[in-house]
């Protein structure tokens, strides 16, 4: 017996953030999610997120995900804009 009111399913599950996210299984869901907005972000700006990638690397080379939010949105405002 289901308990909602709609027996639809919810959106299906893309297979590449499932993929993407057991890469990152370390990172919690909150950080996952930064990064992952980011990677949208950098797409819908058209920018290659290879670049913004090597330009969020710390020297340990980890990825700063904080940063790689505010390269993401500064690209998409740069899209935007123009």
């Amino acid at each position: 017996m289901q308990n909602c009111s709609s027996s639809r399913p919810g959106p299906e599950r893309d297979p590449i953030r499932a993929f993407t996210r057991k890469q990152f299984a370390e990172w919690s869901d909150r950080t996952f999610a930064t990064y992952w907005s980011a990677l949208r972000r950098l797409e819908a700006a058209g920018a290659d997120p290879r670049v913004a990638l090597v330009a969020a690397i710390r020297p340990n080379g980890s990825i700063n995900v904080s940063r790689l939010a505010r390269i993401a949105d500064q690209e998409l405002m740069t899209f935007v804009k123009e």
